[in-house]
């Protein structure tokens, strides 16, 4: 979540409730501040280890958000991650595989891998815009080449900042080239 320019942790959703991993250090002044979530937040769940499902705890229809053969990010209560992919979507309910492997997690938020969308026929600077977008890329550089008679365009992408994780801990979440 976003607050006062500030990325802050989630760790669990209720209604009207968001608990946060850590201290929000720049403080909001004694006053309501705005907070944005990531366009990538699916819902909260109560999810038992050897689970295969969940049912989103606001009753959030997801059936809009997900579909099968998506990834989805599920974190335990110490905060640990596991990748799941989704087999299933019913409304609320969401079936995954492989089951759940960590402790229970209580309203834990449940993610999805954030995706644009770009036309073959973009320009470079419309390509950087939706690159930047996504979280954990920085700042990159882009130019184009083309469109080849049978291959059409080739771009060429320099990340400029390093930013988001130093590993990646599930491949099909890594920016690849």
């Amino acid at each position: 979540i976003l607050i006062e320019e500030e990325f802050v942790e989630v760790r669990a959703v209720e209604t009207g409730t968001i608990e946060l991993a850590e201290y929000h250090s720049k403080g909001t002044k004694n006053s309501a501040s705005l907070g944005y979530r990531m366009n990538n937040y699916v819902g909260s769940a109560t999810i038992s280890p050897g689970d295969n499902f969940f049912v989103e705890s606001n009753g959030r229809h997801v059936d809009q958000i997900l579909r099968a053969g998506d990834t989805i990010q599920l974190r335990d209560s110490n905060g640990r991650s596991q990748y799941v992919t989704v087999s299933a979507v019913d409304v609320s309910k969401v079936t995954f595989s492989p089951p759940f492997e960590s402790e229970i997690a209580t309203r834990t938020p449940v993610y999805t891998k954030q995706k644009v969308v770009v036309s073959a026929k973009a320009s470079s600077t419309e390509m950087k815009t939706a690159l930047e977008s996504l979280p954990g890329v920085g700042f990159v550089s882009v130019s184009r080449e083309g469109p080849k008679d049978s291959e059409g365009f080739t771009w060429f992408i320099t990340f400029q900042s390093t930013m988001g994780m130093s590993a990646c801990s599930m491949q099909s979440w890594c920016l690849t080239s």
